[in-house]
């Protein structure tokens, strides 16, 4: 296991990477908090995408918050990021090709279930996918930045 440690790292970009774990794993952390509390909603919301047949919804919708808030822990602690920053990258293109694939149905408002379970405030569709790309930025700018002093320190 490989724990990020600041302490070696010289110049501005330890900052950036520091800003961006703390950022990202924060936007995992909260994205997964009501839906854990709410897994019941949270599978009524994973229902209405109708990508998934019924029987993986309930299991999908138990396990995904779990990654969430694991994934943001351990960006936070800065362990094994380069991995999770990967797998952000991947949870948010996956969730940008669901939102993606409403939109091509013609569905334009909808509650995406990002931060809450609750019916209200149905999101436009254009707004997720240009936040959930500047997410996928970030990202990829922290799994290369990353790696890449990964790769500097052995």
């Amino acid at each position: 296991m490989r724990i990020a440690v600041l302490a070696t790292d010289t110049g501005p970009g330890k900052w950036l990477m520091l800003a961006l774990r703390l950022a990202i794993g924060g936007v995992f952390i909260a994205a997964s908090a009501d839906k854990i509390i709410h897994v019941d909603r949270f599978a009524d919301v994973v229902w209405d995408y109708q990508l998934l047949p019924d029987g993986p919804v309930n299991a999908f919708s138990a396990c995904l918050p779990w990654v969430e808030l694991v994934l943001g822990l351990l960006l936070i602690a800065g362990v094994w990021v380069p991995s999770g920053a990967l797998l952000a990258a991947g949870m948010t293109v996956m969730f940008m090709v669901a939102v993606g694939i409403n939109l091509a149905r013609g569905t334009e408002h909808f509650h995406c279930g990002c931060f809450g379970t609750g019916q209200e405030g149905a999101g436009d569709s254009w707004g997720l996918m240009w936040r959930d790309a500047l997410l996928l930025a970030a990202t990829a700018w922290l799994f290369v930045g990353s790696y890449r002093r990964r790769s500097a320190h052995g």
